[in-house]
């Protein structure tokens, strides 16, 4: 579905599968020039084939269209690889950029590697991510599996901690949006598990409910 907000400015609706949020917006700046495409939605077909749709439906050539991604999530970043050619540009914030970079010597190394596949059509790149879990798998965990020292090792590095600083730093953030931030979040949690300690337990026919099969 397009909604022509203004002369040159449409969003687009794009699906999120199995997912409660349901769709995201791209938006799609045109001009005689070029075009500016604002996040994709993700890698799925039903996904591509709604965005391909409505920048077909606006006569958009992907040749002289450019792509800026808000922020590193799935449903917004991962048609990019389809969708760029080599002679598109695609740009993220800067911060995301810097995080990226932050703690790679020479971030062209993998970065623009990456970047040259998705402008030449050959498709997404697949980047290994290997994150360690804080906590064990159950309360009570003894974690023989792993030492003590690992793990602090890892909350030291811990990157939503990092994200934290660098936009302290740029001024992006205050102390006082963090920690609204922090409550907020706190009080979903609380929130979710009251709900869950005085809801009835769900009925067989309800378990698979919600999970991604």
């Amino acid at each position: 579905m397009i909604d022509t907000i203004r002369p040159g400015l449409h969003r687009i609706e794009v699906p999120i599968p199995r997912s409660p949020l349901k769709a995201i917006n791209s938006y799609v700046l045109t001009s005689e020039e070029r075009s500016l495409v604002i996040d994709t939605g993700m890698r799925r077909p039903e996904c591509e084939q709604a965005l391909r749709a409505g920048l077909e439906e606006l006569a958009v050539d992907f040749s002289t269209t450019d792509f800026f991604i808000t922020h590193l999530h799935a449903d917004h970043l991962g048609l990019v690889g389809e969708l760029a050619t080599e002679t598109s540009r695609v740009y993220f914030n800067r911060p995301d950029g810097e995080l990226i970079a932050s703690g790679i010597q020479d971030p062209g190394v993998w970065y623009e590697p990456v970047i040259d596949r998705a402008r030449k059509g050959d498709g997404p790149t697949l980047l290994e991510v290997k994150c360690i879990r804080w906590y064990g798998h159950f309360v009570g965990d003894p974690q023989k599996y792993r030492g003590k020292e690992a793990v602090e090792e890892a909350m030291k590095d811990d990157c939503l901690a990092r994200y934290e600083e660098l936009l302290l730093d740029q001024k992006v953030l205050t102390k006082a949006n963090v920690d609204k931030i922090k409550k907020q979040v706190d009080d979903e949690l609380a929130e979710a598990v009251d709900f869950a300690r005085n809801s009835e337990l769900p009925t067989v026919e309800e378990l698979a409910e919600g999970l991604y099969v």
